[in-house]
C-alpha cells in the first residue's frame, strides 16, 4: 500500500545516525574579544561601515527561521563573531541558539558577554533568565527578570519568568501576583494561565482554579500539563467519571509528549532526519492534533529528498489529513497530489477513492478517466 511504503522508507532511511556536527563541540567562552570600546554606545543594528561586510552578509543569511537548522546557524554565528568579535546581534542569536539546544550553561556565556557590552539593553535577553531558571539558579533568574522589567515593564514574558522564580523561592503569593499582572497584559498567555491554575489547585482553591484550567484547555488542548491540572481539580470536586476521562487523556498526551521531546532533541541537531519527522507526524496524528500534524507535514516537505518517491509522500499527506477528518487540509493535499503526480497510476487511484468518499462526483469521474488512461499505457 502506498502509505505503508512511505512510512517504511522513512523508518529505514537512517540505518546509521549521522555524526554530530563539529560546531556543537565549540566552546563559546573561547570566542575572541573585541577591542575596548568597540561597541560603546551601541543601540541597535550597526551601521554598514561599522561591520565587516562578510559578517553582515552572514547575519543576513540567518533568515526568518534561524533556528530551523541550529547547527547551520551556529556555524554562521561563530563566523560572524570571529570576523566581528562581540558583535551584539550575533551574541544574542548565539545565546538563543544554545537555549534552543537546551545547553543552558553555554547560552549564558554569550548573553552575559552581551550585557557586559550593552548593559542598558537587557530586553533581548529573556532566554538568559530562562537559562538561569532551568539550571536551578532561581535567585539569578529573579534578578535578571527584574532587570528586564526595569527597562520593559510591560513584558509579560519577564513577569511570568519572575513569577516562576518567586514560586521556586517559596514566595507563592508574590508569584500569583506576578502571574496576574502578566495575564492583564496578555490574557491568552497559556503558560501564565496554566501556572495560575496549578498554584490555585495545589492551594486547594479548586473553584478558582477551574476558570484558568478551562481557558488554558481552549488554547492548548493537546498539552498534557493542563490535562493533569484538569484531572486534579475534577477529582477534588468529586466528579470522578470526568476525572477518570481526563486522567486517561493526560496519560495519552503525556506518552506522546515524552517521545516528541526525545525526537525534537535529535531534530534540533539533525533537522533533515526524514524518518524522525514522519514519526512526529504519527505521534501528533495519534492524539488528533490537526494543527501540529499540518506543521509536521510542512516540515516533512522541507526535509524531502528524492530517495523517497514524491508521489508516495503526497499520498501519505492526503491519507493522514483524511484520517483526521481535516477536510480543508485533505482537499489541499489532493490538489497537490494531482498537480505533482500527473502520470502516477496509484496516485490517481487514490484520488478517485478520495473524491468518491467526499462525494465530489465530477472530480471522481475525471480521476477515473485518468486511471483508465494510465492503465492503457
Amino acid at each position: 500500500m502506498i502509505v505503508g511504503l512511505v512510512v517504511a522508507t522513512a523508518l529505514l532511511a537512517q540505518d546509521v545516525p549521522p555524526a554530530i556536527p563539529p560546531v556543537l563541540r565549540r566552546d563559546p567562552a573561547q570566542l575572541p574579544r573585541a577591542a575596548a570600546g568597540r561597541w560603546q554606545g551601541w543601540t541597535g543594528w550597526p551601521a554598514d561601515e561599522e561591520l565587516d561586510p562578510r559578517a553582515r552578509e552572514l547575519l543576513g543569511e540567518l533568515g526568518a527561521n534561524p533556528f530551523g537548522d541550529v547547527p547551520a546557524t551556529l556555524e554562521r554565528l561563530y563566523a560572524v563573531l570571529e570576523l566581528a568579535p562581540d558583535c551584539p546581534d550575533a551574541l544574542v542569536f548565539l545565546g538563543l541558539a544554545y537555549f534552543k539546544l537546551q545547553r543552558y550553561g553555554d547560552a549564558i556565556v554569550p548573553y552575559e558577554r552581551y550585557l557586559a557590552l550593552v548593559p542598558d539593553h537587557p530586553e533581548r535577553t529573556h532566554a538568559l533568565g530562562h537559562s538561569y531558571y532551568s539550571l536551578g539558579e532561581y535567585e539569578r533568574a529573579r534578578d535578571h527578570y527584574r532587570r528586564i522589567l526595569a527597562v520593559v515593564p510591560q513584558s509579560h514574558e519577564a513577569l511570568r519568568g519572575l513569577a516562576l522564580a518567586e514560586l521556586r523561592l517559596g514566595r507563592e503569593d508574590e508569584a500569583l501576583g506576578r502571574l496576574s499582572q502578566a495575564l492583564r497584559l496578555a490574557p491568552e498567555d497559556f503558560e501564565s494561565l496554566l501556572w495560575t491554575a496549578r498554584i490555585l489547585s495545589e492551594r486547594g482553591e479548586v473553584e478558582a482554579s477551574r476558570a484558568f484550567v478551562s481557558r488554558a484547555l481552549e488554547l492548548e488542548p493537546y498539552d498534557p500539563r493542563v490535562w493533569y491540572v484538569e484531572m486534579q481539580t475534577l477529582y477534588a470536586l468529586g466528579r470522578d467519571a470526568q476525572a477518570t476521562a481526563a486522567e486517561e487523556r493526560w496519560r495519552e498526551l503525556d506518552r506522546s509528549a515524552q517521545e516528541l521531546r526525545r525526537l525534537e532533541a535529535i531534530l534540533r541537531i539533525h533537522p533533515r532526519r526524514f524518518d524522525l519527522i514522519v514519526r512526529t507526524v504519527e505521534l501528533h496524528r495519534s492524539v488528533g492534533d490537526v494543527p501540529a500534524v499540518r506543521t509536521a507535514l510542512d516540515r516533512l516537505e522541507r526535509a524531502w529528498s528524492p530517495e523517497v518517491p514524491l508521489c508516495e509522500l503526497r499520498a501519505y499527506a492526503l491519507d493522514v489529513l483524511w484520517s483526521l477528518e481535516d477536510r480543508e487540509g485533505a482537499e489541499r493535499a489532493a490538489a497537490v497530489l494531482a498537480r505533482d503526480c500527473p502520470d502516477d497510476l496509484e496516485a490517481w487511484r487514490r484520488l478517485e477513492l478520495h473524491y468518491g468518499l467526499i462525494k465530489e462526483r465530477r472530480k471522481q469521474i475525471e480521476a477515473a478517466r485518468r486511471v483508465r488512461e494510465l492503465e492503457q499505457r
